[in-house]
């Protein structure tokens, strides 16, 4: 009889166990998804540009210089250097980073220019000058650089090239407006 007790006991001392067990491991799971619901809140995508190796800041509204100035490396590494055979897909992913304000007059511009580049068969290069000027303020960037143009391996052209470009920070995201070279601005403004 001792021993049928002591077996009993232990059964209900197990079952007793088993209980508890079951319901700490319910409460850890309710509060893993709570947990797991309020983190999808805070969730952040964060996409790196080609290039950046050094750290950046960005919120909603505003982006840090260093950030700004690497976007601009690449705007202009697919803007201005390419070849009949680069050219329309460099514009792609170029359009990609416009504006949707602005992507269709863009969109145009740029297709236009890849066909000129196919039938002219012209090939670009652009070295970029270190200093980007950045006006967060009027969001606009001026950038200064080599331009050196071929026909056949046949330079046509080689000279300065400045340009201004616009851009709007949307969610954190620097987009392009416009792209403007600095002829073409100095003349909209002699014309104001």
């Amino acid at each position: 009889m001792n021993l049928y007790l002591q077996k009993m006991s232990n059964i209900i001392g197990e079952n007793r166990l088993l209980k508890f067990s079951i319901i700490v491991l319910l409460v850890v799971s309710i509060v893993n998804s709570f947990m797991t619901y309020e983190a999808l809140h805070y969730q952040r995508t964060i996409l790196i540009p080609p290039g950046l190796d050094n750290k950046v800041e960005l919120d909603s509204t505003d982006l840090s210089e260093d950030y700004i100035k690497t976007m601009v490396r690449y705007v202009s590494s697919l803007a201005f250097s390419y070849s009949p055979m680069t050219a329309r897909n460099q514009f792609n992913a170029l359009l990609a980073i416009f504006s949707s304000d602005s992507y269709p007059q863009a969109q145009t511009a740029f297709y236009e220019l890849a066909r000129t580049i196919e039938t002219a068969n012209v090939s670009s290069v652009f070295y970029l000058d270190p200093k980007i000027i950045v006006n967060k303020k009027d969001k606009t960037i001026e950038i200064n650089g080599l331009n050196r143009k071929f026909k056949d391996s046949v330079i046509v052209s080689d000279g300065q090239a400045k340009y201004t470009l616009t851009y709007v920070v949307v969610d954190g995201k620097f987009l392009l407006t416009q792209i403007i070279p600095k002829d073409e601005k100095e003349k909209k403004e002699r014309g104001k």
